[in-house]
């Protein structure tokens, strides 16, 4: 393969990753919906990106977003509960991160109050904990909410089944609690 080559083949790669982010959380949306959960956003995805033409492959923001997230809740609820999934494409401080699927279920202090969309990922990357994609579950709580979650490579979601029991199931079974 001659470096054009490579290059676009690399270009529909990501191009590909991110259609597949997008897929795994329209299934997410679906499933949830069944269970009488709406996207708290609508349809908008949320992410970080810049379009600063001093940005580096270095910083936080770049035009390739790190993630893409969405939180869930009930219509009714009123006691600050809300489910989330984050596609993290990848981190810019951690080079071994491969793409995966955080899901967590988050509680927060004041039921009135929006958790940005970046807030999950501060959580998982920010915190003293370590970053593992192997579904282990950890607990992080700050001024703001307490979350319950878990990340898998999103590889290992290939089907719909997959999105229901490693995700969906264990999101709706943290909620009823």
């Amino acid at each position: 393969m001659d470096q054009n080559e490579i290059l676009r083949v690399s270009v529909e790669n990501v191009r590909q990753l991110i259609s597949n982010g997008l897929l795994l959380l329209k299934d997410v949306d679906a499933q949830l919906a069944q269970a009488g959960f709406v996207p708290v956003n609508g349809s908008k995805i949320g992410s970080e990106s810049s379009d600063d033409i001093r940005q580096t492959a270095g910083q936080p923001v770049t035009f390739l977003p790190q993630y893409m997230c969405r939180y869930y809740s009930r219509p009714a609820d009123v006691t600050g509960k809300l489910l989330a999934v984050n596609v993290q494409l990848y981190h810019y401080a951690y080079d071994r991160v491969v793409p995966s699927i955080i899901a967590a279920g988050c509680n927060r202090k004041n039921a009135n109050t929006p958790l940005e969309y970046g807030w999950l990922q501060s959580c998982v990357f920010d915190s003293d904990q370590p970053f593992y994609d192997d579904g282990t579950v950890f607990a992080y709580e700050d001024e703001v909410a307490e979350a319950r979650y878990w990340a898998l490579p999103l590889s290992s979601f290939q089907r719909s089944e997959d999105v229901q029991r490693e995700a969906v199931a264990k999101l709706l079974e943290w909620y009823e609690q």
